[in-house]
């Protein structure tokens, strides 16, 4: 998975409410390594934490198709 061409912010919970602990650039690759309602859990390496990604903002493979979703207003208003 990788984050959309708008990247992707990493909150600190699976909620969009919740704080923003880094942003993706587009094309920024995770790994998730839990999934709840909507949501990924990412290991970041610098620093070293565990966030949450919304899947609309990521594009995932399947049998060689890309999907994506859009990221909202929200969403781009809240970059750091």
């Amino acid at each position: 998975m990788a984050a959309g061409s708008e990247g992707a912010h990493v909150r600190h919970r699976p909620d969009r409410s919740s704080a923003v602990v880094r942003r993706l650039e587009a094309g920024e690759y995770i790994r998730p390594v839990d999934d709840s309602e909507g949501w990924y859990e990412v290991i970041l390496r610098n620093p070293f934490r565990t966030g949450w990604v919304d899947e609309k903002s990521l594009i995932k493979r399947s049998s060689g198709v890309a999907f994506t979703g859009p990221v909202d207003e929200h969403q781009k208003e809240t970059i750091h």
